[in-house]
């Protein structure tokens, strides 16, 4: 397979080279400098020395990223230097719109191929985040309840420090079966004692794969949280996801879980049921659109504690020249509860909307890490006024996959 992809890349090169043209005198120096890139890039490639190719491709995918042959040499490139998860990334672009048969079966070649050799996958990200309600806490000075008047001791404005990690594991049972485990992380360090939380994830379970990029993975997982230096909860049950490519531009996942959890606070315990549709779309290799619609289902002993949480989340990633991503997400959230809240009668309903938006550049690079700067808002008002909060963040760090 490998070898009749290498084939089909020296014809791709062949026709970009003898369809390469010295540039005219009174072009621009930016349409000169690419034309010498891919030259440059080309010869190490044909070198085999992808290692010393790769800023110069890099560079070329950051000065056009909706060019598909840019990105077929980069995902091609990455895949030699064992780099399986970048190389996915740019892979599934090159694929995206793209009507040229040659580099849509190289992509789709090199994406089974890379598929077949990845077995370990990862990400790590931090950072700071200067937040102005942090605990999400109501606005108000004062509350009445029962007709007596409460003083309400709001949180201050604050900042944390976020740290997530993962790392997952897909060892090879079969051509089709693979058994996938992983451990995923979530801290958040605070001054502020309340605001502290941390949880640890562990995830077990087979993966089977069927045509055309389709995956179905079935498993059981164990949680465990602290908050505020104590332990909170333990949390296990299972989860099973369907994956399914819709054509070359779109993938749709459909994820189902169901967790039992045990608190150690005095809260009852919980039973969650969660069902998550996701649509990502490649519009363009520089355009990625999504959609979100997750339902929650909470049962508890008390109706209060109780209900069904509907979210929905729009957004999309656009990558411009010179390396920069603009990420936006807007999302809504109604949180409605089966019986009356016991300390103020009511039964609560909750509205939440939020706004996110991410910019990062990857030509801008810290080690494998990229800087990332996010800003976002979130309002949330409810039937009982002692739950409204207003929130806005500040998000700056650094992310990196593998």
């Amino acid at each position: 397979m490998l070898l009749r992809f290498c084939r089909m890349r020296a014809a791709l090169i062949l026709c970009a080279l003898l369809l390469s043209v010295p540039a005219a005198p009174g072009l621009s120096a930016e349409r000169v400098a690419p034309d010498r890139l891919w030259v440059q890039a080309v010869t190490l490639m044909q070198q085999g020395r992808p290692a010393q190719a790769l800023p110069l491709l890099d560079r070329l995918v950051s000065i056009d990223p909706d060019n598909t042959l840019y990105r077929l040499e980069l995902g091609y490139a990455l895949f030699q230097t064992r780099r399986y998860g970048r190389a996915r990334f740019h892979l599934d672009r090159a694929r995206a719109g793209n009507r040229d048969r040659m580099q849509l079966a190289a992509a789709n070649r090199l994406i089974a191929e890379t598929d077949a050799r990845k077995m370990f996958s990862g990400y790590l990200s931090f950072s700071i985040r200067p937040e102005t309600n942090p605990g999400k806490q109501t606005g108000l000075s004062s509350i009445d309840i029962l007709g007596l008047p409460f003083t309400v001791n709001r949180a201050p404005a604050t900042t944390t420090l976020i740290l997530a990690t993962g790392l997952s594991a897909r060892p090879h049972l079969s051509d089709r079966a693979r058994l996938g485990f992983g451990v995923d992380t979530w801290s958040r360090f605070s001054e502020v004692k309340a605001l502290r939380d941390h949880q640890l994830t562990l995830h077990a379970g087979p993966i089977l794969s069927f045509a055309q990029g389709g995956q179905i993975e079935i498993g059981g997982l164990v949680r465990r949280r602290w908050t505020a230096g104590k332990h909170k909860s333990d949390s296990h049950g299972g989860y099973a996801r369907l994956g399914l490519q819709l054509g070359q531009q779109t993938y749709l996942t459909l994820n189902a879980s169901r967790e039992h959890s045990r608190h150690f606070d005095g809260s009852v315990p919980e039973d969650r049921t969660r069902l998550i549709a996701q649509l990502n779309h490649l519009a363009t290799p520089a355009l990625l659109l999504r959609g979100t619609l997750g339902v929650t289902l909470t049962d508890t002993p008390l109706p209060a504690a109780s209900g069904r949480m509907i979210e929905l989340r729009l957004g999309g990633t656009r990558s411009f020249r010179n390396g920069i991503d603009l990420r936006t997400d807007l999302w809504h959230r109604t949180d409605n509860r089966r019986g009356p809240d016991r300390l103020f009668g009511i039964t609560r309903k909750d509205r939440i909307l939020g706004l996110e938006l991410g910019l990062s550049n990857r030509d801008l690079r810290v080690g494998p890490f990229v800087p990332e700067l996010i800003v976002g808002a979130e309002q949330g008002r409810s039937s009982i006024g002692f739950y409204d909060y207003d929130n806005s963040y500040v998000n700056v760090g650094l992310r990196t996959r593998f």
